[in-house]
């Protein structure tokens, strides 16, 4: 008898599903534009959330990881160093590099990501049933 994957969903899916609220939660706490402050809607960071979530799962070291956030925000939003007076710019880099560090030694999630990581690894390659 063939199993249907009729109620499957992809990995990307299951990722999405399982571990990016959690990194969407995170970055709308940070909210480095200061955009859901000033009333824009709750998805505006989902874009930045998800190159997040798939910089995450590389386990970069915190610097590396904020260097290239840093240049996603800069493509993405226009807006980085190179359009900043220097102390602005030093400023502006801490911050990326201090959210990285705090995401990357959160513990709590940590451990939801190696729940969806492993639950993906345990036979799911490309299909989450």
């Amino acid at each position: 008898m063939r199993k249907s994957y009729a109620n499957c969903e992809s990995g990307a899916t299951a990722c999405f599903r399982m571990f990016f609220p959690y990194i969407k939660e995170a970055v709308d706490q940070w909210d480095p534009i200061g955009l859901l402050a000033l009333g824009a809607p709750s998805d505006e960071y989902d874009s930045l959330s998800l190159h997040i979530m798939l910089l995450y799962a590389k386990r970069p070291e915190p610097d590396g990881m904020a260097a290239q956030l840093e240049r996603y925000m800069e493509e993405q939003f226009g807006l980085g160093p190179a359009a900043m007076p220097p102390e602005r710019a030093e400023v502006w880099t801490r911050g990326i590099r201090t959210f990285c560090q705090r995401l990357l030694e959160d513990e709590w999630l940590y451990e939801r990501y190696e729940d969806w990581r492993l639950h993906r690894g345990h036979g799911h390659t490309t299909e989450v049933c």
